[in-house]
């Protein structure tokens, strides 16, 4: 006779996707009220709804599941990881030797800092093009860093007196009635 193993083998698995239900169920549900939250403060849906909002989205995030939209996840993370840090460059080059690392020196700007994002674009590009393979030297997420730094540096001390700095400073006065 033959031994057959699979009818004792049958509860292992049953148990083990039940644990992996379990386990998922409450980061899930975390996600799911985020969600619903975020969902009614962004469309202005009464909190009464809440609920019934917070299902939609459950069901958008299953469907987006199902049509393979987490396949890009990874993607979008690499992409973020690589033009949101060149951001910080701005800042501390603005902070730190703009400003000279006194808060004195520092005020709102009136308008926009074209500048800025000029220099985030040039630190953002650079890094999404490491993210790439095109280049390499240390890591995207620092080399976005320094190159947005050295970039708004360089613009800045050339082009500090033009429209591209934004119209002026404001007082921190203004600048909360405008956040208004």
């Amino acid at each position: 006779g033959t031994y057959f193993f699979s009818s004792s083998m049958d509860i292992p698995p049953i148990v083990a996707m039940l644990v992996l239900i379990l386990a998922t169920w409450t980061t899930n549900t975390g996600n799911a009220y985020m969600s619903g939250l975020a969902a009614c403060k962004m469309f202005s849906i009464k909190d009464s709804k809440r609920p019934l909002v917070t299902m939609i989205c459950g069901v958008l995030g299953v469907i987006m599941a199902i049509a393979g939209l987490a396949d890009f996840l990874n993607t979008y993370i690499s992409i973020l990881g690589a033009v949101v840090p060149p951001i910080m460059g701005v800042v501390i080059c603005d902070y730190w030797v703009i400003c000279k690392a006194k808060t004195e020196n520092w005020s709102p700007v009136r308008g926009i800092n074209w500048i800025g994002i000029i220099a985030w674009v040039i630190g953002g590009g650079f890094a999404l093009l490491e993210t790439l393979g095109v280049v390499t030297v240390f890591s995207s997420a620092l080399d976005g860093v320094i190159i947005a730094f050295v970039a708004y540096w360089i613009l800045y001390s050339l082009l500090k007196n033009t429209k591209l700095a934004g119209s002026g400073d404001m007082t921190i006065e203004e600048a909360c009635s405008v956040a208004q």
